[in-house]
């Protein structure tokens, strides 16, 4: 009997002793070994070779081969969150500041160049899925004009869902791609492209301006950002951006400022307007409608509510003190200043109307503001161009009419009388 109780604990001691054993940790170098073995495999047992370096990781201090390792893997497997936060790891172990102060640690740090490897599994996962993002959106451009011009239904309706998963595939590779790296501005236009397709205006907006915080000389990207804001009728922010891309694109600086102007056009800043305008005549001095458009400006400024406002005041008041210096200054100063707009005008008209005279509407106001200066022979001419552009143009003849009678033409004012009747 005591043998047997004997023997009883002996095999007690020993299955103890067994699981002891088995609970002790192999070396650092032999987990890192064991996992290259493994890694080094046709068939890679990646959770067998993830226990090893997590075990690596656990219970030894610096364990920079394992979150290289970890990394790769991470990579290898697309799960970039991980794959990033190994590689940061691994860096913040293999600071500058850390190998300077170890030359041991820096020696391991520049064992099989893995610092020179992460940046390329980066630097390749990110190209990787940017190209594979661009390509998604490529297609569904493509795909996209096929449900323009599809009269089925139904099969808009499956067109118009593959657009949708491929933009939505693209958008997952774009994030993949912020992940490994945030600081890349293409990244998040393409992701801001995206988001306006699928009509997430706001959320657009805002990957366009971390785009725009990131690289503000990108002239595409600012146009894009520009024309968003203009058809969110947010023509503040759309007059700026498409200022700004004038300013970096010279090529299109023209189109750029007509497109503020209508901002600034739509905000009722005149000020701001004229100063775009100019900006598009600096561009390209040989746009009529524009000088047309200028020139309106300036004879609307002419006749503004409160300058009329005041020369009435000033009238009023001269009724009462027909002789007083002041007022007759001041009116002299607020005829000249109104005046000036219209020399302005006259300048822009003209131009306009030599420029492309086969437009009468532009003859028209030459002719107007001439007259508004007393330039009769000038007035004359521009109102003959006018009806030569377009004989069935009634306020040209009107205005002709009376041109001639101001010259003592009765003849030919009267004439001129008949066809503006006509109106």
């Amino acid at each position: 009997m005591k043998k047997i109780v004997v023997g009883i604990l002996v095999l007690c001691f020993a299955v103890s002793g067994f699981a002891q054993q088995a609970k002790e940790v192999l070396p650092y170098d032999a987990l890192i070994r064991s996992a290259k073995i493994y890694l080094g495999q046709k068939d890679k047992d990646y959770d067998h070779v993830t226990e090893l370096l997590q075990t690596a990781i656990a219970n030894y201090p610096d364990p920079l081969e394992a979150h290289f390792y970890m990394g790769i893997i991470a990579a290898e497997r697309a799960e970039y969150a991980q794959m990033m936060d190994h590689f940061r790891k691994f860096e913040a172990i293999c600071s500058k500041e850390a190998m300077a102060a170890d030359k041991k640690l820096s020696k391991r740090c520049s064992k099989d160049n893995m610092a020179g490897q992460i940046k390329d599994n980066k630097d390749a996962e990110l190209s990787r899925n940017f190209k594979e993002g661009v390509s998604n959106i490529r297609i569904a451009d493509s795909v996209s004009h096929l449900v323009e011009t599809a009269t089925d239904d139904s099969t808009k309706a499956v067109q118009a869902d593959i657009v949708k998963q491929l933009l939505t595939k693209a958008e997952g590779l774009f994030n993949d791609c912020i992940v490994i790296d945030d600081t890349i501005p293409g990244v998040w236009t393409n992701l801001a492209l995206i988001e306006k397709k699928l009509g997430n205006i706001d959320k657009a907006i805002g990957h366009y301006q971390r785009s725009y915080q990131l690289n503000p000389k990108d002239a595409m990207m600012v146009y894009d950002l520009a024309s968003v804001y203009f058809d969110q009728k947010d023509y503040a922010n759309a007059a700026r951006y498409y200022g700004e891309f004038g300013d970096l694109d010279k090529a299109n600086a023209e189109a750029a400022y007509i497109n503020q102007a209508m901002a600034y056009q739509a905000l009722g800043d005149y000020v701001s307007l004229e100063k775009s305008l100019d900006k598009v005549l600096e561009s390209n001095p040989a746009n009529a409608e524009i000088r047309y458009q200028r020139g309106v400006m300036y004879v609307r400024n002419a006749s503004a509510p409160e300058l009329r406002d005041s020369a009435a005041t000033i009238d009023s008041l001269l009724g009462v003190k027909p002789n007083d210096a002041g007022l007759k200054k001041a009116k002299e100063d607020l005829v000249a200043y109104r005046q000036s707009f219209n020399v302005k005008a006259l300048a822009d008209f003209k131009m306009a109307a030599e420029a492309n005279a086969k437009e009468p509407l532009y003859w028209y106001w030459y002719g107007n503001t001439a007259y508004f200066l007393e330039k009769q022979d000038e007035s004359l001419e521009a109102y003959k161009k006018c009806v030569e552009a377009d004989e069935k143009f009634s306020d040209c003849w009107c205005q002709l009419s009376l041109v001639y009678a101001r010259k003592g033409m009765k003849a030919e004012s009267e004439q001129a009388a008949t066809k503006c009747e006509d109106k």
